[in-house]
């Protein structure tokens, strides 16, 4: 059934890895920033959000660097940032994120409460990845 949603078998999921699309596999996952001695606020934002969220999230995590990512979990916002979601009842949870090489970096987490994702969280995952990846 393609409709409400659902794919056709002939539309895998992002990561689902048939024989025809090899799922993508990345090494590793830091939080904005990386660098030794600075805080990293990206981390601290995913520790902010309901330990359960954070186990759902890290769940999510987990399957998009071994390539296993269900297309419902993922969205790609444009500008090379990416967007991991979570759903409880009606609250919703995000992961903004890069992908740089074959290493994936957390830029913000965030309870998200509009239908779309906010200006200001857009612009902060945008200006921290222009911050990690340098001038």
């Amino acid at each position: 059934m393609a409709g409400k949603g659902k794919r056709s078998k002939q539309q895998p999921a992002q990561g689902a890895g048939d024989n025809q699309t090899p799922a993508m596999c990345y090494d590793d996952w830091v939080w904005w920033p990386n660098q030794d001695g600075r805080r990293c606020r990206a981390e601290e934002e995913f520790f902010a959000l309901p330990p359960k969220v954070q186990g759902e999230l890290a769940d999510r995590i987990k399957r998009f660097l071994t390539g296993a990512t269900r297309y419902k979990d993922l969205d790609d916002l444009g500008d090379g940032i990416r967007e991991l979601r979570y759903r409880e009842k009606n609250n919703h949870y995000r992961i903004l994120f890069s992908v740089d090489g074959r290493v994936c970096v957390g830029l913000t987490c965030f309870y998200k409460n509009q239908r779309k994702t906010k200006k200001q969280d857009l612009d902060r995952a945008r200006e921290r990845m222009r911050s990690y990846r340098g001038p």
